[in-house]
């Protein structure tokens, strides 16, 4: 596999951070093109804190704030709340500087007539939420709608519930107070039809279908290895078959970073373990993670990514890089290196971005390395046209 061309897409002085990360459609969000990036900028201080949306226009990519108004988190996802058919953003609070301390915010953002040039109004979903790592949209109630769930680091979980205005407040139902780490997927776990709730030290069994009683189910396998509690999580059908596949990729450890895969066959009462990058490849942070069909053979494989090393007083050399890890069925996977260049990823994705029929990859770093290949700035990197080779 030959190593595929990149281009920056944006820069940004050290001094900033790049927070969130989100591939999508916004304008038809049921296509299989994903021409749409958004991540947040902020500064420490709280002095700038942007909400930016990185458009392929189909030569090259345009820039639009959407919103000046937010430090935005890790979380974020895009959702169809208004109906229109166009997809709005749903993130979170990150309040710096001046904002730091006070109770943090989850919004939705909508997606105005012209969203290149129109405001993108900003409505509050849900308050107290400050810092809130982890937020995905799925119909964890069963009735058919754009629910969200919203998880602090070491913190609470709870679900939101659309109202029928949705720019009125949303109603929440506690999923647990606390729960350590981070790492957050929506899959249906059990085979019952609902959306369990995955995590990478175990999953919460959606009980009644509903949302409203859950109950924890540990990975022993998580407990045995010694797994890091912050991951980055996702969850599939890897054997098409109706199993269970649970990948789980340690995601802030600086050295010796794993990528673990659960396997289960019935619905989640027994899991086999796979180890996948095991801790002697001594890789750093794996802060993104993926399934894709990134081959067009229908089956899920897996791209994941180094975060950069933004803390240079440990010593530690790193050079981070980006794996796709293709899906070659049992379980076993073929890894190839999509990017070498010393360019970090956090929240990066892949996905039909410059042509149908390649898989490209977009990610930015979260904060830079003074080593990195960006002549030490934050970067949002574009890996243009990967083709598995004959």
């Amino acid at each position: 596999m030959e190593r595929e061309s990149y281009k920056m897409i944006d820069t940004a002085p050290a001094s900033h951070v790049y927070t969130g990360g989100l591939l999508c459609n916004l304008q038809h969000p049921g296509s299989d093109l994903t021409p749409d990036y958004i991540c947040g900028e902020l500064m420490w201080d709280g002095a700038m804190h942007t909400l930016n949306w990185y458009h392929w226009n189909g030569s090259g990519w345009i820039r639009t704030i959407l919103s000046d108004d937010s430090g935005i988190a890790v979380g974020m996802a895009a959702a169809d709340v208004t109906g229109n058919g166009k997809a709005d953003v749903v993130s979170a609070d990150w309040p710096l500087g001046p904002q730091a301390g006070s109770e943090g915010h989850v919004y939705w953002f909508e997606q105005p007539g012209n969203p290149f040039e129109d405001t993108w109004q900003r409505h509050v979903l849900a308050t107290g939420w400050g810092k809130a790592h982890d937020l995905h949209v799925g119909d964890i109630a069963g009735l058919g709608r754009s629910d969200v769930l919203v998880r602090l680091k070491d913190g609470r979980m709870s679900w939101f519930t659309m109202p029928e205005d949705p720019r009125n407040p949303w109603s929440e139902r506690l999923v647990t107070e606390a729960h350590p780490g981070d790492g957050t997927a929506l899959y249906d776990v059990t085979g019952s039809g609902r959306l369990d709730i995955v995590t990478g030290s175990g999953f919460f069994e959606n009980v009644d279908g509903a949302g409203k009683a859950w109950r924890f189910h540990p990975f022993q396998a998580a407990q045995d290895l010694g797994l890091d509690p912050e991951t980055r999580v996702a969850a599939g059908d890897c054997l098409g078959d109706g199993s269970v596949t649970v990948i789980i990729a340690e995601s802030e450890v600086l050295t010796h970073a794993r990528l673990v895969a659960l396997h289960s066959a019935d619905g989640g009462k027994t899991w086999d373990t796979r180890i996948l990058i095991d801790d002697a490849r001594d890789l750093g942070a794996l802060h993104s993670l993926q399934f894709l069909d990134a081959d067009n053979d229908e089956r899920p494989d897996i791209f994941t990514a180094e975060m950069e090393l933004y803390r240079e007083d440990t010593g530690i050399l790193r050079k981070p890089t980006w794996k796709l890890l293709l899906n070659r069925g049992d379980l076993e996977f073929e890894e190839h290196t999509v990017l070498d260049a010393n360019l970090g990823a956090h929240m990066g994705f892949g996905g039909r971005i410059s042509r149908s029929d390649d898989t490209d990859f977009v990610a930015k770093n979260w904060q830079a390395n003074s080593g990195n290949a960006c002549g030490g700035c934050n970067h949002v990197v574009h890996v243009t046209g990967w083709r598995r080779k004959p």
